[in-house]
């Protein structure tokens, strides 16, 4: 009976480690940019006049299962961030990131053929202060972020698009997703052609939009992305839609936010 219990703890044991294993973050590349404005821009300027800004960018390479796949990230905060003068490089909350309403950013990635993205290395920047002059490294690089990580994938797919124009899409996908999307009408003739959807909920759940056409074909070639509450999400098309074309919209259902630890140190400068 002590054999089986002792075995049967340690069975447990490994599979709780397996279950709590927090994703493991490795600093692959470093950049700094300094820049000075020598001379204050004339009122008669016509405008805001932009400048370089000064900085450090680590980017880092998120691995483990419970972040395998992630989209987004946010939430980022740096406790501590330092070089080896001592010079604090902490950043300020609008350097951290480039987040969205919600506080989370996309997570891009360059996509090679037909790799899917959410089977590629994830990887992040994070953004800290210009270091002194003479730094040869940070020293300390030191807090937490969030990843929106896991999920199930749904497609759906509307053939005969063309017909829907002005009319919201049901579909049970969609609903598991919390999205509601309203396809608009036709813009003006001889304007570019788009489909454009206007959508209500996380917009985030929408990880790839396309339209075919009868051959099974890409026919959408860019898009654009904005609004607020209900974001207008336009697909530019390489010809006008037709009656046989078909809207795939590849979802993300059930993703979880995971924490992820971050503790570095002796990390040199370029």
């Amino acid at each position: 009976m002590r054999s089986t219990s002792l075995f049967t703890t340690t069975i447990g044991l490994f599979l709780a480690s397996c279950v709590l294993a927090q994703p493991t973050v490795t600093p692959i590349h470093i950049a700094e940019s300094r820049s000075k404005v020598l001379v204050a821009p004339k009122k008669d300027d016509g405008g805001m006049v932009m400048f370089a800004d000064s900085g450090v960018v680590v980017t880092v390479r998120i691995e483990g299962e419970q972040a395998k796949g992630a989209t987004h990230y946010g939430q980022i905060k740096i406790t501590e961030a330092v070089d080896d003068t001592g010079k604090s490089l902490k950043p300020s909350e609008d350097r951290a990131s480039f987040a969205g309403e919600d506080g989370f950013t996309e997570i891009t990635r360059m996509r090679m053929g037909d790799e899917k993205p959410r089977n590629m290395e994830t990887k992040i920047d994070l953004r800290l202060e210009v270091p002194a002059r003479n730094a040869t490294k940070i020293a300390r690089l030191k807090g937490s972020f969030q990843v929106k990580a896991g999920g199930q994938e749904k497609v759906v797919s509307v053939p005969k698009v063309k017909a829907l124009l002005g009319q919201s899409l049901k579909d049970p996908a969609l609903a598991a997703a919390k999205l509601q999307i309203k396809l608009a009408k036709a813009g003006e003739p001889g304007g570019e052609p788009t489909l454009t959807m206007e959508v209500t909920g996380p917009i985030a759940a929408i990880q790839n939009a396309d339209v075919l056409d009868a051959k099974g074909a890409k026919v959408n070639n860019g898009y654009s992305k904005s609004g607020g509450e209900t974001t207008t999400y336009a697909l530019t098309l390489e010809r006008p839609l037709d009656d046989t074309m078909t809207l795939k919209l590849s979802l993300i259902v059930g993703q979880k936010i995971v924490d992820v630890p971050l503790d570095l140190k002796d990390i040199p400068l370029p």
